[in-house]
């Protein structure tokens, strides 16, 4: 066996050990205190078979009917030099349980020496966490961590030879570990390379926990992206049935027009492969809540724009769009058995911080939304299989205080009868401006209808907001003179003006006109 080559015991001053001082339970006498080991890799075994850049990320243990993919690779910590890969290379039978092998190369200019506790799995640990989404909770655990892989003699850093047992599930765990003197640092020299191979396993013999549970697990090394997605073959889907189980909603609204299948999560069940997972159904403002797409199918997704999210609120059986505003254009993919996560925060009043404007893609501003009244809303996201894209989405249950529409700016203001004259106070310093004119029209028919939200939530152009919160009781028109990039969003709703804006007091019907000030 190829045996890796240690650089000897040192200490943090480059020295070979350190003398303790005489201690006074030991009168004069010294002791050599060994300080960490570093070692280099082995020698490149000529037999071994490269790893292959589309080499297989899924196997299906025909025991169990449980599914196992990898995912990430490529790096994903701090250290930009490091380069890793996972691929299977054999599946569970009844000989032995699924192989899994990894390199990890230095693909920088200088050499590097990193401590092998951030480098999980290749420093002996196969302990895994849950990672954003699990079917159920496990159960008998005081700790999140779950073992799933055990290193063979394979491996670059071990000695011996584990062994394994089937029970009667059909599922491998450990019997007896395999021995492995890991060292405190690796030393990697520029295109350096070291294997590690591991069993995919389910903990040991004694732990009667049958582990792991449908869900995604990653690695606990901080400078290593391993995951390992985990489901069932014969019902990939949600085992918890949804509060909302039996509602009766509009179809979800899609953030595409091409979107040609739809699916709910209160609709979805244990044969449903892709759905959208909410952390929660059900809140009291603020709340943060987790909405996570899982892909529980062999079919890598695509469409994933990171950016592409949509959160709409129903009102008498319509749904309303209410964020966020824009939308950039990155595209990305959802391997089989990967999941995108997307966290945001809510809030029935004012957000926490400064908006960047609506040219920054902010990813974690646009997810935090202000403003929200109670009642139901949609959570959507659009992912392509085949070319056809399909939309999914989870309904989210909100309580809090009714939104009103409030000025968002100190405003000039100047009251005639039933009339307002009001100026921003950057109109002065503006290059270009607008005068923004809201009257009511009580006896206009229309069926346009727009919500306090869709008004409130939208606050790097706050021209509309500013002249309708005006609009108080006694007061039939506002002209506001605003800077021109007040006054995005009004235009849509001038566009279909007159509108009825639904207020907590009750229904308004308003027009709304722009008038371009440029001379």
């Amino acid at each position: 066996m190829r045996r890796r080559t240690f650089l000897g015991t040192v200490v943090a001053a480059g020295l070979a050990g350190c003398t303790a001082p005489a201690s006074e339970e030991t009168p004069g006498v010294t002791t050599t205190v060994a300080g960490p080991t570093v070692v280099t890799p082995p020698e490149p075994d000529p037999e071994r078979e490269p790893l292959q850049s589309e080499g297989s990320q899924l196997v299906t243990a025909a025991a169990t009917d449980r599914v196992y993919a990898l995912g990430a690779g490529g790096g994903g910590g701090d250290e930009e030099w490091l380069w890793d890969s996972f691929q299977f290379v054999s599946e569970p039978d009844a000989d032995g349980p699924a192989l899994v092998e990894g390199t990890l190369t230095n693909n920088g200019d200088f050499e590097h020496v990193i401590a092998f506790e951030k480098l999980s799995p290749f420093g002996g640990n196969g302990w895994f966490r849950p990672d954003g989404y699990l079917d159920v909770s496990i159960p008998g655990r005081d700790r999140n961590l779950v073992q799933l892989l055990e290193p063979t003699a394979a491996h670059d850093f071990v000695d011996g030879e584990p062994s394994f047992h089937r029970d009667g599930e059909g599922v491998w765990r450990v019997q007896e570990h395999a021995d492995h003197d890991i060292p405190d640092y690796l030393r990697l020299a520029p295109g350096q390379t070291i294997y590690g191979q591991w069993a995919l396993v389910a903990s040991t013999v004694e732990d009667a926990i049958r582990v792991p549970v449908p869900g995604r697990y990653s690695t606990t090394g901080a400078e290593v992206a391993l995951s390992i997605a985990v489901w069932d073959r014969t019902a990939p889907g949600p085992s918890e049935e949804s509060i909302h189980a039996g509602r009766d909603v509009p179809p979800p609204p899609p953030t595409r027009e091409d979107v040609t299948k739809r699916v709910w999560y209160h609709e979805a069940g244990p044969e449903t492969p892709v759905f959208l997972h909410p952390e929660t159904e059900a809140g009291t403002l603020p709340l943060r809540v987790d909405f996570t797409l899982v892909n529980h199918t062999v079919e890598q997704a695509f469409g994933l724009n990171p950016y592409n999210w949509g959160l709409y609120k129903l009102h008498d059986d319509t749904w309303y769009h209410i964020a966020p505003q824009n939308i950039p254009l990155p595209g990305g993919s959802l391997q089989p058995g990967s999941i995108a996560r997307k966290t945001h925060t809510l809030f029935n009043g004012h957000r926490l911080g400064d908006p960047p404007g609506p040219t920054v893609t902010d990813d974690s501003y646009r997810r935090t939304v202000p403003h929200l009244g109670p009642g139901l809303y949609a959570y959507a996201r659009d992912l392509m299989f085949e070319d056809t894209y399909r939309c999914y989405a989870a309904l989210l249950e909100l309580d809090g205080d009714p939104v009103a529409v409030t000025p968002a700016t100190d405003l000039s203001i100047e009251r005639g009868g039933d009339t307002i004259e009001a100026v921003h106070p950057e109109v002065d310093t503006s290059r270009r401006n607008h005068r923004l004119t809201v009257e009511r029209a009580p006896e206009a028919e229309t069926d346009e209808r727009v919500l306090p939200e869709q008004i409130m939530t939208v606050d790097y152009a706050t021209g509309l907001r500013n002249a309708i919160g005006l609009l108080e009781p006694g007061v039939g028109t506002v002209r506001l003179e605003t800077p021109t990039y007040e006054v995005s969003i009004a235009g849509d709703i001038a566009d279909r003006s007159p509108v009825i804006l639904e207020l907590p007091d009750g229904p308004v019907t308003i027009r709304v006109g722009i008038e371009d000030l440029w001379e």
